[in-house]
């Protein structure tokens, strides 16, 4: 894949010219150009780093040969060859130090080291680059792949996002990015998403994805990363076959920090398109209805909830911290005030704070969350543990059980209770 197509931006000839300058650096140098194994970190290495050049590989390699496959590799497509033509006139010139032969006739055993490099080079781009540009017909391509005839998808997992800032103690962001991601394809009724207790556990596994997809019971797997830089965010995300390890879709996303939310749902819509999933009139409204958020309040609450995640005395007064400085920030994050009730109920249960004191607090908390915003299924849920565990209000607690499961079917802490 050419980095324009990994960023999602239109392609042309010049993204098959960059798929025969791989092949070319593999023919010579008997390695791939980019060495990652798995399909984030390889798409990170294909968009921002350098191969090394092919002549610090195979000391034998023309320098004329060498400055052809490094153009075609260019990550600028307007620093490629902009034709098949032009790339094959170039290559013709470097076969100059050759001995003329006739490379389709001759049994290449009789010929050695850069003589059998250079002219398996020349002859597989006379067969590849035509090919590579017929295959870039998406009808064609899906007709001879048979994606056009792939069978709906049901039930799928979202594996913990790379963190690709750099920066370790981004991983709070990612690991928000995709406990929202999972939510937003939880509001989709007829697809079984797997929760984020579940997939946490995969978190930088090296496991083959076929593996994790047969442990999971899912036919498909999400994978992908997030890259942050100041106020922008890049989201790239993977669709995979889980049984075929196969890629069915990928796309690159970038937004502000304050519009996170409709970057979150132009990726689920995505998905829920690559998978045929069945998605009704009502959840494609809640998908659709999104907003901009306050930057620091949204910090501030993926923090909390990074910190609540970890199930730590510690972690549980940091998180209540962080989640009333998101309701400082903007008193109306229904987030902040569902991640408040569920510290107040969980620090209860762990001893740091009296019943009388936590389940009170952990209501008034909740109500508010649903009174800002009656579709958060986490705002539902606080508030039935509340009334079961507490105030025995049992019928009430199994009402709202109830809308917190309509709203996200997946969400696993509503079925627990």
């Amino acid at each position: 894949m050419s980095p324009e197509q990994l960023r999602g931006a239109p392609v042309d000839v010049r993204s098959d010219i960059y798929a025969a300058g791989v092949v070319l650096y593999e023919m010579t140098t008997r390695r791939r150009p980019f060495q990652e194994r798995t399909a984030v970190a390889l798409a990170d290495e294909i968009l921002h780093r350098v191969p090394p050049r092919p002549g610090r590989l195979r000391h034998d390699l023309s320098p004329r040969l060498e400055e052809v496959i490094l153009k075609c590799l260019e990550k600028d497509p307007e620093k490629r060859y902009r034709s098949a033509k032009e790339l094959g006139v170039d290559l013709l010139r470097s076969r100059a130090a050759i001995t003329e032969v006739d490379a389709l006739s001759v049994p290449l055993e009789r010929f050695q080291g850069k003589k059998v490099a250079k002219i398996v080079a020349i002859v597989a781009l006379l067969i590849f680059v035509p090919l590579v540009a017929i295959l870039s017909m998406r009808d064609l391509r899906e007709r001879l792949f048979g994606r056009a005839k792939q069978t709906r998808i049901d039930s799928l997992a979202v594996l913990p996002l790379s963190n690709l800032s750099g920066d370790p103690t981004q991983e709070y962001f990612s690991d928000g990015m995709t406990e929202a991601l999972i939510a937003d394809l939880s509001r989709i009724g007829a697809l079984r998403v797997i929760s984020r207790t579940s997939v946490m556990q995969y978190k930088g596994t090296k496991k083959p994805m076929p593996q994790i997809a047969q442990e999971l019971k899912v036919g498909a797997l999400v994978e992908g990363s997030v890259q942050r830089s100041g106020d922008k965010v890049r989201i790239t995300a993977e669709l995979i076959d889980g049984l075929a390890d196969r890629h069915l879709w990928g796309q690159t996303y970038e937004s502000t920090l304050g519009d996170v939310l409709v970057l979150q749902s132009d990726v689920t819509r995505a998905i829920a398109r690559e998978i045929k999933a069945v998605v009704t009139t009502d959840e494609q409204a809640r998908l659709a209805k999104t907003h901009s958020v306050n930057v620091e309040a949204n910090e501030a609450y993926l923090k909390g909830r990074f910190f609540w995640n970890k199930r730590t005395p510690e972690g549980f007064n940091n998180a209540l911290d962080f989640f009333q400085q998101a309701i400082k920030i903007d008193p109306t994050y229904a987030p902040a005030y569902a991640g408040l009730a569920d510290s107040y109920t969980l620090m209860q249960d762990y001893g740091l704070i009296p019943p009388n004191e936590a389940y009170p607090r952990a209501r008034a908390a909740a109500v508010k969350a649903v009174e800002l915003d009656e579709t958060l299924a986490e705002a539902h849920t606080s508030l039935a543990a509340v009334m079961e565990d507490y105030f025995w209000d049992w019928s009430g607690a199994e009402k709202e059980y109830q809308r917190a499961i309509e709203l996200n079917p997946s969400y696993e802490t509503s079925h627990q209770c």
